[in-house]
């Protein structure tokens, strides 16, 4: 599995999926700096409290992102969705609070 930011309008989910990925799951809506608030949580989660290794080789993503990948089925997707839904939240939570000071 592999998570990444892209920007609305970017072909770059287009250029996995050619490489045989598949889009389980899109969070739209979010800045620039909280995706990448919302990407470092996941692979802090994965790496980190998790121990997953990465889930591709260099050479399996050649448009690159391969340290942002994590094996399938070690982690349910169901729970990885729900973790990142978790960060989004924060992320947009503490952008709120900051635009209301």
């Amino acid at each position: 599995m592999k998570v990444g930011i892209c920007a609305a309008g970017s072909s770059r989910v287009l250029a996995h999926k050619r490489q045989g990925w598949n889009v389980i799951r899109l969070w739209r809506g979010i800045d620039g700096s909280q995706a990448r608030e919302v990407e470092f949580a996941t692979l802090s989660w994965w790496r980190s409290d998790l121990g997953l290794p990465f889930g591709a080789a260099k050479d399996d993503l050649p448009q690159a992102g391969y340290t942002e990948t994590a094996p399938l089925g070690i982690v349910d997707i169901g729970e990885v969705i729900a973790k990142i839904s978790t960060f989004v939240s924060t992320a947009t939570t503490a952008k709120a609070r900051a635009e209301l000071k």
